[in-house]
């Protein structure tokens, strides 16, 4: 049973990034989302967040829905294989070999929404943004444990996917 939940984004300090905030609180680092409901996304106010000072894009740009980036998105763990997930959202950032994926992933069964951010990097390897420490379903990307915190345009194009 899913408790009602205020969401909101909050800028993170040293990047043009935004995380979650779960009731006035951000989502504390290494915690991965997997239960998020519908519902609280769309109550988001993303426009507010949108001035000219923020970096909107800060270098993403959306990828292609495919079997490739839902194995990258994927983890291999116990909530990751229990379930059957459908990408609603992707987004690449490349920082010269070091290329990252931010993913909105649906659960099939119950409509729930899990963040993934995963990186073509090794297990434990140190990314730029925090180390990749969990095994996705690809064998050359490892998923970041991490919370997700992704630029403006991601939230904003999310809240659109749900909406319409």
């Amino acid at each position: 049973m899913h408790t009602d939940l205020n969401m909101d984004l909050l800028k993170c300090k040293d990047y043009p990034e935004y995380r979650l905030s779960l009731n006035g609180h951000i989502v504390p680092p290494g915690k991965l989302l997997y239960n998020v409901r519908e519902q609280d996304i769309i109550g988001i106010d993303v426009a507010s967040k949108n001035t000219d000072e923020i970096d909107y894009n800060a270098g993403y740009i959306f990828e292609r829905h495919s079997v490739e980036n839902l194995l990258r998105l994927t983890p291999d763990t116990a909530s990751g294989n229990a379930n059957e997930w459908k990408l609603i959202l992707v987004m690449k950032h490349s920082d010269g070999d070091q290329i990252c994926l931010k993913g909105a992933l649906r659960n099939v069964s119950d409509g729930t929404i899990a963040f993934m951010t995963s990186v073509n990097a090794e297990k434990n390897e140190n990314y730029q943004h925090g180390n990749a420490t969990i095994n996705s379903h690809d064998p050359d990307w490892n998923i970041c444990h991490c919370s997700i915190q992704a630029p403006l345009v991601f939230w904003d194009e999310l809240k659109n996917r749900l909406l319409n």
